[in-house]
């Protein structure tokens, strides 16, 4: 098994960074589609900030589990996990608060 360690606040930069892109890429084309996903982008960040722990970790496990695992990780972590993947390695993913566990993902809530 593999299996990765991720700071919380790594998790929150790399998300708001990535998503921030992917917003200013929708161009002005369809401006509900793109108030619509403004809109859930806050969302999911005003939980992934929340204090409330069970907020940010049933958000920490939507996100994984609907593919946005590469806008979650740093680029070098992705990459670890999709080796192990391709390799046939179960993985798995700690995220941390600091010292503190916030959650262990299995394999079957990662997606990409």
């Amino acid at each position: 098994m593999k299996t990765v360690t991720v700071q919380l606040s790594s998790l929150i930069s790399q998300f708001a960074a990535h998503q921030t892109d992917y917003l200013f890429d929708l161009g002005t084309d369809d401006p509900y589609d793109v108030e619509d996903n403004i809109e859930a982008f806050l969302r999911d960040l005003r939980n992934l900030l929340n204090p409330k722990r069970c907020q940010v970790v049933s958000t920490v496990r939507r996100l994984f589990s609907e593919g946005f695992t590469v806008m979650l990780l740093a680029p070098s972590v992705f990459e670890v996990l999709e080796t192990a993947h391709a390799e046939g390695v179960e993985i798995s993913i700690v995220v941390r608060n600091g010292k503190d566990a916030v959650c262990i993902l299995c394999q079957a809530e990662i997606t990409w």
